[in-house]
């Protein structure tokens, strides 16, 4: 034993002294950032129990054993070659320099978080630099007392672990796609040979990707046009907002939404749970939500689920696989840690291509094939009385998937990152054929357990693309809408349609009287079609585009 350890100074020299440190490094600067961060998204990513416990593995296990082994390796060689003990020396010092960065880099990011700031790459730079100083510089003169200090963290740092990881387990043990909402009008009321509802949001899905003459590109998306040939095809169909958050809460209820409201009730729209289309179709079966993009309050209309931990949700963990999602998570803690200038380093690296494809926690297309794998393990019965509802996140940015599903590397993937507009709609129209296949599996899975038929099926999306062109077009605001009704005869409908329509446009096809207090009228009743009106576009409860009956084009309503 050299002086300088017999006086505290030096490395850890214990087994299980050195055994404590490890963990409480590798729990502070990597376990515990991760698992919160999953913990925060967790109703954005899927995890299974089997996800929980690689996680634990790749994150806590693995690296605790390496430093530890390292360690030990090194304890082991000091008697043989002195060398050994100027290596632990460093090692030492370099992790713990780590951990006093690390928390203070955690400290800011929340700091940013807590107050709002938006920190300049500039300044971002000068403190990442000045943490890493100061913290190499601190336990190089005070080596002795961190040492103790950070084995002391034993306990707080695996209690940093213990409480998003219990989140996580609770959470992916819980049933996440079914809940009773209460009841609404029995079937008797409705169309007697309707079955089962499906209503399919797709997001940010535009008219034109589609078509070509009005009429769906069948060899590009063959299951959209095979609905759209077996129902109600609407070719002048448009969104009331560009925003999600706006679109779907006046699509379910055909009254367009205040901020005011939100301010007030958390909610966009007043009475919004008790007036929703979806509860107005729930028979008593229930209901199943299959959603991954909400970030809105209004969903708890429907889930028993709590989105105030998702406020700041992190979008580049890429994969469905846990190997997949680790090169992911690593570059998130990087970007997260460093702020904006980290952001900035990444941002350029993805612009050049050079960062393996990730697709958002957003856009990660799970939503159908969940709602197929679901359906596929119900029996018939089951299925014919149930009322789904359908949020896919394809098409929505980033375009990084081919028509079959397969991540590539696409430098133009997200619109306003500096390429030309052909080549990121080229990419777009490319993921938009992937979310045809979707359908198509849906389909598929519908027709197999014979209940395609009596099926109501409803397709359209949110929104258009968002390319930040400065004004309105149609590219942003006209939407695809099919809707497949048992008993209605299938055809073209060119009457003018806006998505607070989409509520007693439904109904009237599923023989159900519309609620009298909505904005929107039925599209296929007899008075739409001799009636256009102008087309509007709201920043919640004021219209700031309108799109003229007579020219058809679009103008701007801000003073």
């Amino acid at each position: 034993m050299s002086a300088r350890e017999s006086q505290g100074g030096g490395p850890p020299i214990k087994t299980w002294h050195a055994l404590a440190v490890s963990w409480s490094v590798v729990t502070i600067v990597l376990a515990a950032p991760v698992f919160q961060m999953l913990d925060a998204n967790r109703l954005f990513l899927p995890i299974s129990l089997s996800d929980l416990v690689f996680f634990v593995f790749a994150f806590q296990a693995v690296p605790t054993g390496i430093i530890f082994g390292a360690d030990r390796l090194l304890a082991w060689q000091v008697g043989r070659d002195p060398r050994a003990e100027a290596v632990r020396f460093i090692l030492w010092r370099l992790l713990f320099s780590i951990v006093f960065a690390s928390l203070i880099l955690e400290v800011r990011v929340l700091l940013i978080q807590l107050w709002g700031l938006n920190i300049p790459s500039v300044i971002s730079i000068a403190i990442v630099l000045a943490t890493g100083i100061v913290s190499i510089w601190l336990v190089w003169n005070a080596f002795r007392e961190i040492q103790t200090w950070v084995t002391y963290l034993v306990l707080p740092a695996t209690l940093l672990l213990v409480v998003p990881l219990w989140s996580l387990a609770v959470s992916t043990a819980e049933t996440r796609s079914v809940d009773q909402v209460g009841t609404g009008p029995s079937r008797a009321v409705m169309n007697e040979s309707v079955g089962a509802i499906f209503i399919v949001i797709l997001d940010g899905m535009n008219f034109d990707v589609i078509t070509k003459d009005d009429l769906i590109v069948s060899e590009t998306f063959p299951n959209l046009r095979s609905l759209a040939d077996d129902g109600l095809w609407f070719t002048d169909a448009t969104t009331n907002s560009l925003s999600t958050g706006q679109s779907i809460p006046s699509l379910l209820t055909s009254v367009v939404s205040s901020e005011a409201v939100r301010a007030e009730t958390g909610l966009p729209i007043e009475d919004f749970k008790s007036r929703n289309l979806i509860r107005l179709l729930d028979s008593g079966a229930g209901i199943t939500i299959y959603q991954n993009f909400f970030n809105d309050c209004f969903v708890e209309a429907f889930r028993k689920c709590s989105l105030s931990s998702s406020k700041y949700p992190w979008d580049n963990i890429s994969g469905t696989n846990p190997w997949d999602r680790l090169p992911g998570i690593s570059l998130l803690i990087f970007q997260r840690r460093l702020g904006s200038y980290g952001k900035r380093i990444v941002d350029e690296l993805d612009q050049r291509g050079l960062l393996p494809v990730q697709p958002g926690l957003f856009e990660r297309p799970q939503t159908i094939p969940s709602l197929v794998s679901d359906l596929n393990s119900q029996d018939r019965s089951e299925i014919e009385n149930g009322v789904y509802y359908v949020h896919s996140p394809l098409p929505h940015p980033p375009y990084v998937y081919d028509a079959t599903g397969q991540l590539v590397n696409r430098v133009n993937h997200k619109w306003g990152e500096g390429g030309d507009f052909d080549a990121i709609y080229d990419n777009y129209r490319t993921q938009a054929a992937f979310a045809d296949r979707r359908v198509g599996e849906l389909i598929t899975i519908l027709k197999e357990k014979g209940v395609y038929d009596n099926a109501a099926i409803v397709i359209t999306s949110d929104h258009g693309i968002r390319p930040d062109l400065g004004e309105m077009d149609d590219l942003q605001a006209q939407v695809p809408l099919i809707f497949k009704v048992p008993g209605v005869e299938p055809g073209v409908i060119e009457v003018e349609y806006q998505h607070i329509d989409f509520l007693p446009t439904f109904l009237d096809l599923l023989g159900i009287e519309a609620p009298s207090d909505i904005e929107g009228r039925s599209a296929v009743a007899p008075e739409a079609a001799n009636n256009p009106r102008p087309k509007l576009i709201y920043e919640w409860s004021e219209p700031v585009y309108e799109r003229s009956v007579e020219s058809g084009e679009w103008r701007s309503l801000s003073p």
